[in-house]
């Protein structure tokens, strides 16, 4: 292809005009997103507007090192083969960060920090590649007449990397083929497929011709179009918004079940408020104790201040009519327009939750919760945060803050309400645990073995799989306590932890509990939340502070890597680390949903191969010789 004059006094060797178009095209899709994100962006908004970005810059540089590459002696040789590198630099970039895109797809933490651990070691490879060219001239040199000349590993780097990291981007989505709609997938193959040939037909059929960031940018406005226009994204989020209004209006033989189970905990937890247990434990003996209920609807409970008021703030009324309606008939609904006065009338009505608006004028929602948590008087206040659109970001960062739950608009009624009572009746229960053992205790110094039992059965009350768990932990737990030459009183002491120690599952939601098969990622980490909750209902009782140690850091491990704190061998309570060892046995030894009872050999194994990073040695090799004189019994028994 003959040389062009595009400048005076240049003549280029490379037709720049396919990459020159792309310039324009590049700024105008770029201004848009920035416009039109510029208050919102989830993690894959912002991760395709970095693509842009750098697709833009990258292509300008393409643009200005033709130019460079074509003034021969009239630019020293050292800048433009910088310029050559830094272009070809620009393009891996470009290429990794479509990859990278598409991972922000994917569900899988573990996958992504696999695909992140890729592209790095592609960067290095590619570095140091550029890094030996200078000394080698294996990928773009210039000869003494000042023409450009092409090393054996040119087309490697210029073709390679860009097509082996779309490559990579293809086997992601194949892979990951669940994590996407079918729509993503067609449009992200599309861009692929597009770019590929354009790519393939330049390196073979026109090297003079620029046109690769052109084609790169048709991929772009393929992805743009199709995926990440605000309008499109508007349209999945209220499509899925209204699946899950469909679905929630769905009550299966499964919900009414826990339905039921729903209604006896609050039962209880009305009981529990109005102090109304049993003066006589009439025919309950060591192993259980009844709690006298009837309907709550027979009831008329004393309504203190602030009981039974949600004030809801946003600057939106209709939003505050909304969740007025679907709140009727069960609780008071404040409205307030502003987040400065809401903390100006959260002091009068000392609601039992704040329904909180994320982003309104002057304070935000984030400000008002963190004011909240940091006020002495507001600190316990449920707070619900409302958004306009589901963001991982501020989610995790309001949930960090201490927000109860977090609900997108426009939100079904059923929803919302069902959301709100669950969290309000929860909070109900941990004060009136927290009262009523705060009564016990001043009253006779200590818990009765009864009541600790009665506070056992609220959380097996709400499982269907593990009924008698806690008094097996206890009992065991105070074995391990004997052998381990433990006085009577500390015996007692770790019994009664024992009972106690699942004491936070009473705010977990149900459906998770009593889940059929393993949980999600999410519901893992919300099931992991029970040691913090049993924590905090349990921690008031300073007459035996091993009742919150046991609760908060049973499910610690050994060599650090346990939850929640990830405390390490001898800083975990010794209570715990007890805890620790007969839980696990008790759960490799009932039967679950999600597995069976394992034969007490292959148990034994495990608490041996597990000694020194789940379990405490020590107490470790004392749940051994339990084991070995079960089994011994039972071959006895055989014989």
């Amino acid at each position: 292809m003959e040389n062009m004059d595009i400048l005076s006094g240049v003549s280029l060797e490379y037709n720049v005009y396919f990459e020159m178009a792309a310039i324009p095209l590049n700024m105008i899709m770029l201004g848009y997103l920035l416009i039109a994100y510029r208050n919102r962006r989830t993690n894959t908004n912002k991760a395709f507007t970095i693509l842009c970005i750098g697709i833009f810059l990258a292509t300008i540089l393409n643009v200005v090192t033709a130019f460079t590459t074509s003034m021969h002696e009239e630019a020293p040789s050292w800048f433009r083969l910088l310029m050559n590198d830094f272009d070809g630099f620009m393009s891996c970039l470009c290429a990794m960060g479509f990859v990278y895109y598409i991972a922000t797809y994917i569900k899988s933490l573990k996958s992504r920090i696999l695909i992140y651990r890729i592209l790095i070691a592609e960067l290095v490879i590619y570095v140091g590649i550029l890094l030996l060219n200078l000394g080698t001239n294996v990928v773009v040199y210039y000869a003494e007449n000042g023409a450009v000349v092409h090393g054996p590993l040119f087309d490697l780097m210029a073709f390679g990397f860009p097509m082996f990291s779309m490559m990579l981007g293809a086997v992601i989505l194949v892979l990951h083929r669940n994590s996407f709609r079918l729509m993503q997938i067609n449009a992200l193959f599309g861009a692929l497929i597009s770019v590929f040939l354009i790519m393939a037909f330049q390196m073979l059929f026109m090297p003079k011709v620029l046109i690769s960031y052109f084609a790169v940018t048709i991929g772009e406005i393929i992805m743009f179009l199709a995926l990440e226009s605000p309008d499109y994204a508007r349209l999945v989020e209220t499509k899925r918004r209204l699946e899950v209004m469909q679905t929630a209006n769905l009550e299966d033989e499964s919900t009414k079940r826990r339905n039921e189970q729903r209604k006896l905990v609050q039962e209880m937890t009305i009981d529990i408020r109005n102090g109304e247990w049993r003066e006589q434990l009439d025919g309950a003996g060591n192993d259980s104790v009844q709690l006298e209920t009837s309907s709550a609807k027979e009831r008329k409970l004393k309504v203190t201040k602030g009981e039974g008021v949600i004030m809801v703030v946003d600057d939106n009324e209709a939003v505050i009519d909304q969740a007025r309606r679907a709140l009727r008939g069960y609780f008071e609904v404040i409205g307030i327009g502003s987040g400065e006065e809401a903390l100006d009338q959260l002091h009068s009505y000392r609601p039992e939750l704040v329904l909180l608006d994320t982003f309104m004028p002057g304070m935000d929602g984030e400000e008002v919760l963190r004011r909240m948590k940091k006020s002495k008087h507001l600190h316990d206040v449920p707070v619900v945060m409302l958004d306009n659109e589901s963001d991982p970001t501020i989610e995790l960062n309001v949930f960090k803050q201490g927000a109860e739950d977090y609900i997108c608009k426009p939100f079904a009624p059923a929803v919302l309400l069902h959301r709100i009572r669950r969290i309000v009746n929860f909070h109900r229960l941990e004060k009136s645990l927290q009262e009523e053992v705060l009564r016990q205790t001043k009253r006779t110094g200590r818990l009765s073995r009864e009541i600790m039992e009665a506070l056992s059965n609220t959380v097996e009350a709400k499982d269907l799989y593990t009924s008698g768990h806690s008094r097996r932990v206890a009992e065991l737990a105070a074995e391990l306590a004997r052998r381990a030459g433990k006085t009577d009183t500390e015996l007692r002491d770790i019994f009664a932890i024992g009972l106690l120690h699942d004491i936070g599952k009473v705010g977990i939601s149900e459906d998770i509990i009593n889940k059929d098969g393993k949980l999600s990622e999410e519901e893992y980490r919300e099931m992991q939340r029970h040691t913090v909750i049993g924590y905090e209902i349990l921690k008031i009782i300073s007459t035996m502070p091993g009742l919150a140690r046991g609760a908060r850091w049973h499910h610690e491990r050994y060599d650090g890597t346990g939850y929640p704190d990830g405390l390490y061998q001898d800083s975990i309570p010794e209570e715990a680390r007890i805890l620790a060892v007969a839980d696990t046995y008790d759960a490799m030894t009932t039967a679950r949903t999600y597995s069976s009872i394992r034969p007490l050999e292959e148990v034994r194994q495990e608490f041996l191969r597990c000694r020194g990073s789940q379990f405490d040695p020590y107490y470790a090799d004392l749940m051994v010789q339990i084991i070995d004189e079960r089994m011994e019994s039972m071959g006895k028994s055989a014989r």
